[in-house]
Formats: structure tokens, sequence, C-alpha cells
């Protein structure tokens, strides 16, 4: 496992901040990767810290924070950098496109325009509400 977390960090405060008290740090042996936006690619990461917490991972590449997810065979797709503060990237997983995204549509029969969708974790579902 690593254990590279910044200083004056443990998995404990991790696993408090994230409010997920089975946040770990992960092993290096897997893939990790972050979608180029807008171009169909990925580019490979080189951690230093991977931590998973609920249904994310933070991982930590040349002093950056990446949040992406752990996939069914064990490698973390990331989506964008969230900074070098940890405490702001854990804190923006609250905030992260898996949590709360609002899709656009075109009103067909009655249907709203927009859809908000946010997972409840507490309930261990998705949410979708119209929005105006």
């Amino acid at each position: 496992m690593n254990s590279e977390l910044p200083a004056g960090w443990t998995i404990e405060r991790v696993r408090a901040l994230s409010g997920d008290a089975s946040a770990a740090s992960l092993s290096f042996d897997r893939l990790v990767i972050v979608e180029m936006a807008g171009k169909g690619d990925y580019e490979p990461l080189r951690p230093d810290v991977i931590l998973a917490f609920h249904e994310l991972c933070l991982v930590r590449d040349d002093g950056e924070w990446f949040m992406g997810q752990l996939d069914d065979d064990g490698s973390v797709i990331c989506w964008a950098s969230y900074g070098s503060a940890l405490a702001e990237a854990i804190r923006a997983s609250e905030r992260h496109p898996g949590s709360s995204v609002t899709f656009g549509t075109r009103p067909l029969g009655g249907l709203p325009e927009a859809l908000a969708i946010r997972h409840n974790r507490a309930a261990a579902v998705w949410e979708a509400t119209a929005v105006s």
C-alpha cells in the first residue's frame, strides 16, 4: 500500500473529512488513467497516492489530485484534476459529476426540459428532480 499522504494527513483524517469510515489507501498494481476532455483519449497517470472512498478515488500525480472511480477490473478512470490541496479535493467529491449532474433535453410530451440527478449516498439510490 502507499503511505505518501501529505504532511499532517492520516487515513483517519481522510475518513473523517470524506464521511466514509471505510476510506482506504489502494495499491499501485493497477492501471490509472485520466480522460482527455473532448478528445476521446486517455493519458496514463503515475500516482504516488491512491485513495478510495464512497464510490470515488483520488489519485495524486505530480502534486495534483485527480478524481475518478474504480472500475470493475481494478483500474482507476479519472476525469479531472481537483488541484493540489487534498482537503479541497475531498470536499469537491460532494460536487463531482457522478453525484450531481444536470442533463438538458428537448421538451417531450410534458417532460421537464432538464433533470438534476443526484446520488443519495445515505439511501444508496439515484434521485432525479426537474430543473426549470
